[in-house]
């Protein structure tokens, strides 16, 4: 991709000194608007009759007059007399009208505009070193009046990507200018590859116009996606796997029938493991966010199986599976090979163990659904970026605002932590994940005469994007046991914690005061 790199700033600011250096470190092609008006301005002979002050005044009023003519009208002559070609990344000095800039973005949609900020005091400075004196200087204030100047002063400071400081030396100016430009197309190009992505996906919905796909992306540039959507095709060589319109629709169907009924097969929930499901509405919600994620790339599930299974058959996709409950593992193995000729998908795991080998770097998207307590979901939010081939994306689920007391200063501390170790925090949404009320929390709320087993509790989703240098540094803590005895799982199943059984047959079961009137493990 074409980048075009544009200078602006004062005169004497040291645009022209530093383009120029820059021009010969990095090897690109350095043209001038000053030097296209002087050239224009030579073209009449009473130009060159004029005095510098004179000449000076004449080529202001000649730039104003060519860009009141049509400022895309200029460019395109400005870029034909110096001979660009498409191709080649250029850098152009002396840009002085936020319409130029804006016009330029036609040629490239990797323009980007460096402003070099110069105090009165420091051109003063330097025009007396130079050999002038405090006349020269006041006249050179005076030239700042005439109305090609007021926007280099007044506003391009405000759509400049990038602020130099003028009163360093060039070289240091040089290497700071090629760092962010380093940093800046490498955030380019990842950018413009998550928005090619969702264009395939909005496609692949049935999605056509440009509108649809415009509003289906919600926020990207018009411009790069009419860019990417008619003019770069071939831009991602390995594009992403995509059913046929008709495939995809019999695919959600069934994923939503099957989803629909799988908590049938389900064993009894674990209050003790924090196991509330889905509802429908969020598993589909969720599988469709890490499809438009995913890119392709193989997904993982943590401790949220029934998006695991809704997604594997929705999207016929390579995942895993990871859960605690192995009873919920055997149900999801035998509807993988038994009922959709699947592989075995799920697996047992707890997230307190260390992960095999085997399973990380792997998986372009992990959810994650962690016990709402702090320690938990680091330690689950751990495991996924040992799971995610970074750079890739953890969705976590939180608990939402006012599920218990102190929880924002809890959430605040997290997200902290997640930003001092090189993670990057997406979206926080509110609200839009929904649970179904296990018969556990049934049983304890019905001692409330109005409570009718309606769907009530919510939760946040947190989408962070893991990059190479991420890691959620963590104590890790032994695994706790649990021994699990059932008849009919579906039914009631027995929860052992198999280092606390008391050696006096006797005194195995006490009662605990209040559990049946709560649902807290607090």
């Amino acid at each position: 991709m074409t980048t075009i790199l544009c200078f602006a700033g004062r005169r004497k600011s040291g645009k022209t000194t530093l383009s120029k250096a820059l021009s010969d470190e990095i090897g690109w092609k350095r043209i001038s608007f000053g030097d296209y008006i002087r050239n224009e301005a030579k073209k009449n002979q009473y130009y060159s009759s004029l005095t510098n002050r004179e000449q000076k005044k004449y080529l202001q009023d000649l730039g104003e007059k060519l860009i009141n003519e049509g400022p895309e009208k200029f460019c395109q002559e400005f870029l034909k007399f110096n001979e660009w070609n498409k191709e080649e990344n250029l850098i152009i000095d002396g840009v002085r009208h936020k319409e130029i800039l804006q016009k330029l973005i036609k040629f490239s949609l990797a323009v980007f505009l460096i402003y070099i900020k110069v105090e009165d005091e420091e051109i003063r400075r330097r025009i007396l070193e130079g050999g002038g004196s405090e006349e020269y200087f006041h006249r050179y204030l005076e030239t700042e009046q005439h109305s090609t100047e007021s926007q280099v002063i007044d506003t391009l400071h405000l759509y400049a990507d990038k602020v130099l400081d003028g009163s360093h030396d060039t070289n240091s100016l040089v290497q700071e200018v090629i760092n962010w430009l380093s940093q800046r197309e490498k955030a380019e190009e990842n950018h413009r590859t998550d928005v090619y992505q969702v264009i395939i996906q909005a496609r692949s919905t049935g999605l056509t116009s440009f509108e649809d796909i415009l509003q289906f992306i919600g926020g990207a540039d018009p411009f790069l996606v009419e860019n990417l959507l008619y003019h770069e095709t071939p831009y991602i060589k390995n594009h992403l796997k995509i059913p046929s319109r008709k495939k995809l629709r019999k695919s959600r169907d069934k994923a939503r029938q099957l989803s629909a009924s799988l908590l049938n097969y389900f064993p009894a929930a674990n209050p003790l493991t924090s196991q509330w499901w889905f509802s429908l509405e969020t598993i589909v919600f969720l599988s469709e966010q890490i499809w438009k994620l995913a890119g392709g790339n193989s997904v993982a599930f943590l401790g949220a199986p029934t998006v695991g299974f809704h997604y594997a058959v929705c999207y016929n996709e390579n995942v895993i599976i990871l859960d605690v409950d192995q009873h919920i593992i055997e149900v999801l193995n035998k509807k993988f090979t038994h009922d959709l000729e699947f592989t075995e998908l799920a697996k047992n795991y707890n997230a307190f163990t260390k992960l095999q080998e085997l399973e990380k770097n792997k998986y372009g998207v992990v959810l994650i659904d962690p016990p709402w307590y702090l320690p938990e979901t680091k330690i689950f939010l751990q495991r996924a970026t040992e799971l995610i081939k970074k750079p890739g994306y953890i969705l976590c689920t939180l608990p939402s605002k006012y599920t218990r007391p102190d929880l924002i200063n809890q959430r605040t501390e997290l997200i902290k932590d997640l930003l001092a170790r090189n993670y990057e925090i997406i979206s926080l949404d509110a609200k839009n994940i929904r649970y179904r009320v296990p018969d556990f929390e049934w049983r304890v709320y019905q001692a409330i005469k109005e409570f009718k087993g309606r769907m009530w509790r919510t939760g946040d989703l947190l989408l962070i994007k893991v990059l190479e240098q991420s890691n959620l540094t963590i104590t890790e803590q032994s695994p706790k046991e649990m021994e699990i005895f059932a008849r009919d799982p579906k039914k009631r199943r027995f929860f052992l914690d198999p280092n606390n059984i008391c050696e006096n047959n006797e005194e195995k079961c006490e009662e605990i005061k209040g559990f049946n009137s709560t649902i807290s493990t607090r």
